[in-house]
């Protein structure tokens, strides 16, 4: 399970090399771009929302917790497992704490594959978003995307269930095509979350701190 959250802890911060380009750009047709139009009206009214997660990954590893958002901005991941990496989007930036090596990572929220759903308007057209399909199908309505301004950024395909119309789970892919599913359960929307819940608090020695 540690490989497999490390790598999708990292697909997070990191953004890590998605699969190849489509040959002609992705243009959604009147159906599409209705299914659009209602995910982000969506998104756009979530200001909470908290609940449990289930990580499952193709190459058979799995994980649980639960999680946290505050839009526009602010996540975090509260693994079951204590000795897991922590991750969070403190506003600003994705922060990664391996605690096997005592190593923090900051970055930029804008690099992380869940940036579109971060930010404070939600703009799934945005010309800094690469589409890359729209479905509806089953009951499901799946986008996929990744930022188009960065050729090595991972790809996320968003899922939410049509009727009701809810944040289902969403799909990462990696380089060495694994697929890491995280699936949402329990998520309550709006109510107040602890601001505090989205601070990282430098576990290391001060010895230790050079960020």
């Amino acid at each position: 399970m540690k490989n497999s959250l490390s790598i999708f802890v990292l697909m997070l911060v990191l953004a890590l090399p998605a699969v190849a380009q489509n040959a002609a750009p992705f243009r959604p047709d009147a159906t599409q771009n209705q299914a659009l139009d209602l995910i982000t009206a969506h998104l756009q009214a979530i200001k909470t929302l908290q609940g449990k997660f289930v990580q499952a990954s193709s190459n058979g590893n799995t994980a649980a917790g639960k999680f946290y958002m505050a839009r526009p901005g602010r996540l975090r991941f509260v693994y079951d497992d204590a000795k897991a990496p922590q991750i969070i989007a403190d506003g600003s930036h994705m922060i990664y704490y391996d605690p096997r090596l005592e190593q923090v990572t900051y970055l930029s929220i804008d690099r992380s594959p869940l940036a579109p759903i971060l930010q404070e308007k939600v703009d799934l057209r945005d010309a800094s978003i690469e589409l890359r399909d729209v479905t509806q199908r089953k009951g499901k309505i799946s986008i996929v995307m990744r930022k188009r301004d960065d050729p090595s950024g991972g790809e996320v395909t968003l899922v939410f269930n049509a009727e009701p119309l809810y944040f289902d789970r969403w799909i990462i892919r990696d380089a060495q095509d694994v697929i890491t599913t995280v699936s949402l359960t329990d998520a309550r929307l709006g109510g107040a979350i602890d601001n505090k819940l989205f601070v990282f608090n430098d576990p290391r020695p001060i010895s230790r701190r050079t960020e």
